[in-house]
């Protein structure tokens, strides 16, 4: 039997059963108004069958569907706080009300269990905008990103577009490597990095170009998450603008290829001449927030960035012989003895002025700083050598 219109729940009428056995076991219902709610039956004895009912949205029914969200989560988490203890007998239903937390343990499904749907959630509908309430009903990041494009411009070259995008993947990656503690200048971020940063396109909407991503993971029991923290460290750094303290603080503590992967980020906003809106739910308390960053600030902050970019790079001592020194180019170059590598390139900003007067085929200790460059038309790491400083080798003579 199922709760009457007099009921806390109302009257409400099945929609898809998912598991029967001898009744239904597993199904969706909905009111006359649209308010979808999950039933599970989790007692039967006594002549009593007890069912638990978790109201749900209707992207968080989709998510169910789909095999995005387990089972578990609409009783463990439900939306409006509340679950629905609906017990039927031979004379009438019973309903109350109960907080998860006030349940019997194995009244909950297991984590591992998901909806086998035969509707696979097929409608057109477009889910809601609302970031905040759709990351709190999947459990999971969501952000819409939106190019607005200067005014009587209504296309975008794809490449720019795939650019673009790429370039937000791999700043999310490069950002969540450093809030697992693993920073690296270069090569393969780890598999289980990218699985929990990756971001999946959910629609796209009415903008420019309005995207819509979400996590590719669900958070934790606390709705901490790789990906929020990732998110919020890049949240700050567009909030930042052309703040040059702020900018290089925050570069500064990111460390690894943050800052070159920020950098083509830019430069790819720059390429579509436009203003970005980041627009980002998340379920954790406090996260989340919304931004519009305009083709002026991201000029700004474009320089700010490839200026940064040379104090955060890594440094490294090479003993080496001074092939060549071009103080009117400021460009050197270095063979070192250890390994007959040759070091060429650029006089870092801050080499100080005793450089100059170096002399060739001489050998010197050189301080030399690695920055990495990324190649904003083909995605291609590059790596650069400044040199920070010469001294020359500390004497084992007596």
């Amino acid at each position: 039997m199922l709760p009457s219109q007099y009921s806390e729940i109302g009257a409400v009428k099945i929609v898809e059963v998912f598991d029967f056995f001898d009744f239904p076991r597993l199904f969706s219902c909905a009111r006359a108004s649209g308010q979808k709610y999950l039933a599970l039956s989790v007692d039967d004895s006594e002549g009593v069958n007890t069912f638990l009912y978790s109201s749900v949205s209707e992207f968080r029914y989709k998510l169910l569907l789909q095999g995005g969200l387990s089972l578990r989560e609409p009783y463990s988490n439900p939306e409006d706080g509340w679950l629905y203890k609906v017990e039927s007998t031979q004379t009438g239903v019973e309903v109350s009300r109960s907080k998860a937390s006030e349940l019997p343990s194995h009244w909950l499904p297991p984590a591992d269990a998901f909806i086998e749907s035969e509707l696979l959630a097929q409608s057109t509908e477009r889910p809601s905008l609302d970031v905040s309430q759709l990351a709190v009903s999947g459990n999971r990041e969501i952000a819409n990103l939106a190019l607005k494009l200067p005014r009587g411009k209504t296309d975008i070259r794809s490449r720019l577009l795939g650019q673009f995008l790429v370039a937000f993947q791999e700043l999310v990656d490069a950002v969540g490597q450093k809030c697992a503690g693993e920073p690296t200048l270069k090569g393969a971020i780890s598999k289980d990095i990218l699985d929990r940063t990756q971001l999946q396109v959910l629609q796209t909407y009415p903008s420019s170009f309005g995207i819509q991503f979400a996590a590719n993971q669900q958070s934790d029991l606390f709705q901490d998450s790789l990906l929020a923290e990732s998110l919020s460290d890049i949240y700050h750094l567009m909030e930042a603008e052309f703040d040059e303290d702020r900018l290089s603080n925050l570069l500064h503590s990111l460390r690894g290829r943050a800052t070159s992967k920020y950098r083509s980020l830019l430069e790819s906003m720059i390429a579509v001449e436009g203003s970005v809106t980041l627009d980002w739910g998340s379920p954790k308390e406090g996260y989340g927030g919304q931004f519009v960053f305009s083709q002026n600030s991201i000029l700004k902050a474009y320089e700010i960035v490839s200026s940064v970019e040379e104090q955060v790079g890594e440094e490294v001592e090479v003993v080496g012989q001074l092939v060549g020194l071009n103080v009117r180019t400021k460009t050197y170059e270095i063979s070192s003895v250890s390994d007959k590598q040759k070091y060429a390139g650029k006089l870092a900003a801050e080499a100080p002025e005793s450089i100059h007067h170096a002399q060739l085929s001489e050998m010197y200790v050189a301080t030399l700083k690695r920055v990495i460059e990324v190649q904003s038309t083909s995605g291609e790491e590059k790596e650069r050598w400044l040199l920070v400083n010469l001294r020359e080798p500390v004497s084992n003579s007596a």
